[in-house]
């Protein structure tokens, strides 16, 4: 959970700050993932794309979908409407997007709402030391979230998705040469 505390100017010209909590639990979690709109998709939109109205859409859905209010004994994280609109109508909704467009604050935000179960398993799967056949033999969504974007891998890992390339093309060849009779 990550409470942020906002600095805005409300709609009568008065400053005013509040402070807003934010998190996701392992519940809705899934329920987002089984939904068109997993995190993993969430995150990946994030990174593949450069167009900052889809970006606007993804963050303004996610800041929708975590907002909320820790209950005065600590046990619930409370979601309602009143709650998100108390948020998401507010001048701080526009002053925290701005600070969300600024990639690192965007990740650690991202981080930081997400249960400690699944920080953990991530950051298991981050540090995992890959071989070469592993990263060939992975599922193009598996490499993806592992190796990040061409534009942002390094030369070791450019080097194995050239390699993954190959190996598809090679195959394509292959089951098309089967089927035309050329390979018995």
């Amino acid at each position: 959970m990550i409470e942020k505390t906002i600095t805005y100017t409300d709609f009568f010209g008065n400053e005013q700050t509040d402070t807003f909590c934010f998190h996701l639990g392992v519940a809705q979690l899934t329920e987002m993932e089984l939904t068109a709109e997993g995190m993993g998709d969430y995150i990946k939109q994030i990174i593949a794309t450069d167009n900052v109205k889809e970006i606007w859409r993804i963050f303004r859905d996610l800041l929708s979908k975590s907002v909320g209010t820790r209950s005065p004994d600590g046990k619930r994280f409370i979601r309602d409407e009143n709650i998100t609109a108390d948020f998401m109508e507010t001048n701080a909704f526009d002053e925290f997007f701005v600070e969300l467009m600024n990639a690192d604050y965007a990740a650690e935000f991202i981080h930081g709402i997400l249960p400690h179960q699944i920080i953990e398993k991530m950051e298991a799967e981050e540090n995992k030391e890959y071989s070469e056949e592993e990263l060939v033999a992975m599922d193009d969504e598996q490499f993806t979230r592992i190796v990040g974007h061409a534009k942002n891998m390094d030369r070791r890992n450019l080097v194995v998705a050239m390699k993954r390339r190959n190996q598809r093309t090679a195959d394509q060849i292959h089951e098309v040469a089967t089927k035309k009779g050329v390979l018995n």
